[in-house]
């Protein structure tokens, strides 16, 4: 039986996935999804998010936020996967993870985690060198990266206004920056992982927006399946398109469970 503390956390969980369902559906209007194809920053819809705390919710209370557990705060991701949410949502919250895990603040604001980097700490606590794979990197406060520090692996977290970027796209056409930056002051501190636990996590965020993204093409193709009508009668009922639907269904199921397990397992890990 659950305890009222594991009843709290679910009632919690859900309440943050229906209040970003609510304000992506409500934000994401067809002119702010042009705008950010175009390159523009949404402003307007990640200042939405920041008022009700969605980027800080996998934070501890004592870090500024909600203190849901962290598997429960990841589940976000698939209601951002849901809406094709073009903003680095994932990677703040992971970003905001890593740090807080690490015992650095977490600055405000949007935040990358460098998918790879070439770094030096000096014993100065001034970092070197450059870093690739950077979402929205010419948009976010801070980049975090892995580090060679002088006793080891450390973590960093580079003020974006301090960095030089160099802008390029993903596969998705959103924007995935390099950066390179010398003798930056940073906050830093021992790295408690490595740089496959690092991508490990960031591959687990991924994995639920994209589980949240099938789940909505599944949604979508029934909806239209039913809606679309030929020879008197829609599309729907007949049964070569009822069984690509069924195997479409499975398949998103499948994705959200691999997406759950994968919440679960950074959840073990954080």
């Amino acid at each position: 039986m659950d305890s009222p503390t594991d009843i709290q956390a679910d009632d919690a969980g859900a309440m943050l996935r229906e209040t970003a369902d609510r304000l992506l559906a409500d934000r994401l209007t067809p002119q702010a999804r042009a705008r950010s194809a175009e390159g523009e920053w949404p402003d307007d819809v990640w200042a939405a998010l920041d008022e009700v705390g969605l980027p800080a919710a996998i934070l501890p209370e004592e870090a500024g936020g909600f203190g849901v557990p962290v598997a429960d705060a990841l589940a976000l991701l698939t209601v951002a996967g849901s809406h094709a949410l073009p903003l680095p949502l994932a990677d703040t919250m992971l970003a905001g993870l890593i740090l807080a895990r690490a015992g650095i603040q977490v600055p405000a604001g949007p935040l990358a985690v460098a998918q790879g980097s070439d770094v030096r700490l000096d014993n100065a606590g001034r970092a070197t060198g450059h870093a690739w794979g950077v979402p929205w990197g010419r948009h976010v406060r801070a980049v975090v990266v892995l580090a060679d520090g002088p006793g080891g692996p450390v973590l960093v977290a580079l003020p974006q206004a301090a960095l030089t970027v160099e802008p390029g796209t993903d596969i998705a056409g959103d924007p995935s920056d390099a950066v390179r930056f010398e003798a930056v002051a940073a906050e830093s501190a021992p790295a408690p992982f490595g740089a496959a636990e690092l991508r490990a996590a960031g591959a687990a965020t991924r994995a639920l927006m994209m589980a949240g993204a099938l789940g909505a093409v599944s949604t979508m193709t029934v909806g239209y399946a039913n809606e679309r009508r030929q020879f008197g009668r829609a599309i729907g009922q007949f049964q070569a398109v009822q069984q690509n639907l069924a195997v479409l269904a499975g398949q998103a199921a499948s994705a959200a469970a691999a997406a759950g397990l994968a919440a679960e397992a950074v959840a073990a890990w954080a």
